[in-house]
């Protein structure tokens, strides 16, 4: 039998850092907000977050992160520029959990993980549609379904808005707390005689 090998195609980025947030910020995202209960968890009724005064040298680190990502891994020659679009609070009690969810209207989804408990994790799934299941005698890159990231305080997660990822529920005590943001671009992606051309210009007030 002749020698072969495995190629791993498409591999999904995870990119991953810490942000150290001041007294400020911590008191600010810990305070009193108004939120929106969804499924298993909850999220602050403001979405554009980041737009406080009290957030704005968060937002310009986030920022920061966000353009290092299109810049490390899309390492794209468009003439474009990423930005944050939405930004929200998520809110998760003990034995809470978050369903899996993706994305929509965004090209990078970020996490940044303010207040954790010990064992708290980010769940990812993949979206590879398998007509059949064979229980795996060792999992590898290849036949596992999903993927477990534990996460600690001050964690930044940045990853493609349309993986598929979720909270499995807690069963450890304390609270935890998140903040998400959502990103788009401006600028002109493409190529004129491709017919791939795509001018995007954004009111700069809508998101700041």
């Amino acid at each position: 039998m002749n020698e072969s090998k495995i190629v791993s195609l498409f591999p999904t980025p995870l990119y991953v850092s810490k942000v150290d947030l001041t007294q400020e910020e911590l008191e600010f995202c810990n305070g009193e907000h108004q939120y929106i209960k969804n499924e298993g968890n909850f999220s602050s009724n403001d979405t554009y977050i980041l737009n406080n005064v009290k957030l704005k040298s968060l937002k310009e680190k986030l920022q920061k992160h966000l353009t290092k990502y299109f810049n490390d891994i899309i390492q794209t020659d468009s003439r474009i520029n990423p930005y944050i679009t939405q930004s929200w609070i998520n809110f998760t009690k003990e034995n809470g959990h978050h369903h899996p969810h993706t994305h929509a209207n965004s090209i990078v989804a970020a996490v940044l993980y303010i207040e954790t408990a010990e064992g708290d994790c980010i769940k990812f799934h993949t979206s590879t549609y398998n007509s059949f299941y064979f229980k795996p005698k060792e999992l590898n890159n290849f036949n596992c379904k999903d993927v477990t990231v534990g996460i600690k305080k001050g964690d930044l997660l940045l990853f493609p808005a349309s993986l598929i990822h979720s909270v499995p529920e807690r069963e450890n005590k304390g609270n935890r707390l998140s903040l998400s943001f959502n990103s788009f671009f401006e600028g002109t992606a493409g190529e004129l005689h491709d017919l791939t051309e795509l001018r995007v210009p954004i009111k700069h007030e809508d998101y700041r």
